[in-house]
């Protein structure tokens, strides 16, 4: 493979840009609220979105025609056609400026910001970086930085080993969930994310050679929010960031924590799968301290 030639095909698309509109309809936040099996009220309309919920708005939406036999786009939004053999969500960074609103209109302002070609002993790696800007009447409330990885794995590389509990601080606060196919079906549907892995277990399991379906990892970082929505409702996030470490397969427990910073201000989150791997990390911070 020519990374060299990659990457400077890549370079030439930073820039690209496009416009989505969208509408923030009090149905689809219902659904979403029973998807992720909330707890506390569903906002209604002329109430703020919760922290993460605008993942649901302003989605690509390609035709049918262009899906390969995975089910996902044979190019991904703004990113030129990579020749790899997979492709993953890597995680994202996201700062809150203010609040969508229930029944208020949605605007989406993308970018392809940047993209870098690297190799590591397990993998050449192509990562593309999507910068969405989040507007509502107030003005701009979200913007979302998202790592889009394209992988080829290298001929007979080994997988490290996945990391264990030790090391790990005890959880301010943590909680139980179990992803089943039903969710992540739904999930999909919400997210209009056609990916197989996530529900047809034929294909993850036969094509794709994988033990289950894959839970998503957009699916793993809405409940880590969840999780300190629940035990810090006004919580007032300015800035969450997430990175997957690993898949977690569907039926399988996880469990979600937050340690909370000993200044009450910021917070380390992470899920881990019912062997103990973590499957995805994330950090918080928050405009004024809280307490656990």
């Amino acid at each position: 493979m020519d990374l060299e030639t990659l990457e400077t095909g890549l370079r030439r698309a930073v820039g690209r840009r496009k416009v989505t509109e969208d509408y923030v309809a009090a149905s689809l936040v219902e659904r979403l609220a029973v998807t992720l099996d909330c707890d506390l009220p569903t906002p209604r309309i002329g109430e703020a979105l919760p922290p993460g919920w605008h993942t649901i708005f302003c989605l690509q939406a390609p035709p049918r025609a262009e899906l390969g036999d995975d089910g996902l786009p044979r190019q991904y939004d703004l990113i030129p056609p990579v020749a790899m053999q997979r492709r993953l969500f890597g995680g994202a960074r996201l700062e809150f400026h203010g609040r969508l609103v229930v029944g208020e209109p949605v605007r989406c302002e993308s970018e392809l910001s940047e993209t870098k070609v690297r190799s590591t002993a397990t993998a050449h790696l192509a990562i593309a970086t999507l910068r969405h800007r989040f507007f509502g009447p107030a003005g701009l409330a979200v913007v979302e930085e998202q790592d889009i990885i394209h992988m080829e794995v290298v001929e007979g590389a080994t997988e490290k080993a996945p990391s264990t509990r030790e090391g790990r601080p005890n959880p301010t606060w943590q909680r139980a969930i179990t992803p089943d196919a039903l969710t992540l079906f739904r999930f999909s549907a919400m997210t209009f994310n056609s990916h197989r892995i996530h529900y047809d277990a034929p294909y993850a399991e036969n094509v794709e050679k994988l033990p289950a379906l894959v839970v998503q990892g957009k699916l793993i970082a809405l409940q880590l929010l969840e999780t300190m929505r629940r035990a810090a409702p006004d919580a007032d996030l300015t800035h969450f960031a997430y990175r997957s470490a690993q898949p977690l397969y569907a039926g399988r427990r996880c469990t979600l924590a937050v340690k909370l910073g000993n200044e009450g201000n910021d917070a380390r989150l992470w899920a881990e799968d019912e062997a103990g791997a973590v499957v995805q990390t994330a950090s918080l911070t928050l405009a004024r301290p809280i307490h656990g």
